[in-house]
């Protein structure tokens, strides 16, 4: 098939990896795409390519390396997967193969703030009433400190001894403490959002684990979010971008 001389070894675990590759695959046979709920929840892609439907771990990886020769990684796991995609990566490197990753895509609605500044976080809930359900420590402290009463807030918090102590000190009840990691699903954070009757969330800046499943839920949700800063950059590039590049570098046409 005339089009991508380059075979292509595709882990999916997004809609936008599964699209990127079910377009690429108008061009190429030699596509491998390996599909399972540990790379995330997507749909399989289309056209004539191989599926692989299983997890593959180390060893699995490098025999369909080895097997299939090819020349092109391209990592759409989804952020949840982080670990999946460090190894992900290490093989690309160890064999020296060309490696890309989609990027997350966020899109963020009306009612999600990025706070600059830790005063708009006070000033967002000194005239407001509803339930605040906090993530972390850190920002559970600073609230309490700027006078937001404990009754209003709900910390979301990781089973870490140290977070329960903070949180003590900081005078959070006992039954306003739930203990969870930090990833999690967007569908069980909207029923928890409307068990809690949450009003309010706040999130950390930076490099927030589980972002993406986060931004999703309050997306679909009546909540209001304020960030704490900045969110990092998502590692790589979105699947249109590298639809572009692609499409560039190998001639083709839609």
């Amino acid at each position: 098939m005339a089009g991508i001389d380059t075979k292509i070894m595709a882990f999916v675990g997004t809609d936008d990896c599964s699209d990127l590759i079910t377009r690429l695959a108008k061009y190429t046979d030699k596509i491998y795409a390996a599909v399972s709920s540990v790379y995330g929840q997507s749909s399989f892609p289309g056209g004539n390519i191989t599926i692989i439907s299983s997890y593959l771990d180390e060893n699995g990886i490098q025999r369909w390396i080895d097997r299939t020769g090819v020349g092109m990684i391209i990592d759409g796991v989804s952020e949840n997967a982080s670990d999946e995609s460090s190894l992900i990566r290490r093989k690309a490197e160890e064999n020296g193969i060309e490696y890309l990753r989609i990027a997350d895509h966020l899109k963020l609605s009306r009612n999600i703030k990025i706070c600059k500044k830790r005063e708009e976080l006070v000033s967002a809930f000194t005239y407001s009433t509803g339930t605040i359900l906090v993530e972390g420590s850190g920002l559970y402290g600073f609230l309490r400190e700027a006078g937001i009463p404990a009754e209003r807030m709900i910390a979301l918090i990781r089973p870490e001894t140290e977070e329960f102590s903070r949180l003590e000190e900081a005078g959070c009840p006992a039954d306003h403490i739930l203990s969870l990691g930090m990833i999690v699903h967007e569908a069980f954070l909207l029923s928890l959002f409307d068990e809690l009757q949450v009003r309010y969330y706040v999130m950390e800046g930076g490099s927030n684990r589980g972002i993406v499943e986060k931004i999703n839920a309050l997306n679909h949700s009546d909540a209001h979010a304020y960030i704490d800063g900045e969110l990092a950059d998502q590692e790589g590039s979105t699947s249109s971008e590298l639809w572009k590049m692609l499409k560039k570098r190998y001639s083709l046409k839609d």
